[in-house]
Order: structure tokens, then C-alpha cells, then sequence
């Protein structure tokens, strides 16, 4: 199977389970659930360095703050994978990205065929390009 078809796969069988399971901080928030699409299709966890770091939403904050935020943890997670930043215009199905998320700051988000998902703590957010501020080509 091509690995962006893989992705696109993944992303359909994540977004129905985001649906049906809860948020929780450290498990399936907004960062630990688009690694965990890549872990599933691609076979790597990209969030290897934060998993099992945090269980709340104050740990999560302190643990991202050492990179100054959840951009900066994502654009060192990238970084230390070897992912290339983009424009988000020209990102592929299962690149990664971020976007703005209201109150709650930014949040990550992973290209589906058209728009962008991303996990939050009602089911999941789905937002078009130009929300997006910033995006890296995952491998």
C-alpha cells in the first residue's frame, strides 16, 4: 500500500474513534493523537520524547513550555525527525500542522484529503488551510 493512502486510512480509522472515546490528557489529546496516526500508518511514534510525561492539561503545558509551547514542542519533534517545514498550502494527506484553537491556544492538527483534523475534547475539529499557521512534511 502507498504510504499516503496508509495515512489517509489511518486518519478515517483515528477521526471515528476520536468520536467514540473520550480526551484525555497524556492518552488522546490534541498532540498524542495525530502521532498516533503516524504510529499506526508510518510506524515510528514521533511523540516518543512526550508520552507517558504528563496526565493533565497542566502537565501537558509544562511539559510542551520546555519548548516554548505546543508549536515549539511539535516544531522540535519535526526538527528532530527530519521533517521539512511548508507552506500549509502544500502539505499531503497525514502532514502535520498547527492552528489556533480559541481559548485553548494552538493545537495540532493532521492534513486529511481536503481539510485539516485535529483531536479536541469533544470529538475533533476539522478546519481548511488558511487556518493554519504553520506545517512540516512528515516522512
Amino acid at each position: 500500500m502507498k504510504k499516503r493512502a496508509a495515512l489517509e486510512q489511518a486518519i478515517r480509522r483515528h477521526v471515528d474513534g476520536w468520536c467514540g472515546q473520550p480526551f484525555v490528557w497524556g492518552v488522546s489529546d490534541c498532540l498524542l493523537s495525530i502521532c498516533d496516526i503516524i504510529r499506526d500508518a508510518r510506524g515510528y511514534d514521533p511523540a516518543q520524547s512526550f508520552r507517558g510525561r504528563y496526565r493533565t492539561k497542566i502537565g501537558a503545558l509544562r511539559v510542551t513550555r520546555e519548548f516554548g509551547g505546543i508549536e515549539g514542542a511539535i516544531a522540535a519533534m519535526a526538527f528532530d525527525l527530519d521533517w521539512r517545514e511548508i507552506a500549509p498550502g502544500e502539505a499531503f494527506v497525514g502532514d502535520v500542522g498547527i492552528c489556533a484553537a480559541g481559548r485553548a491556544g494552538l493545537t495540532g492538527l493532521i492534513k486529511d484529503v481536503q481539510l485539516w483534523v485535529g483531536r479536541n475534547e469533544t470529538a475533533f475539529s476539522a478546519v481548511p488551510t488558511a487556518r493554519v499557521l504553520r506545517a512540516w512534511r512528515i516522512r
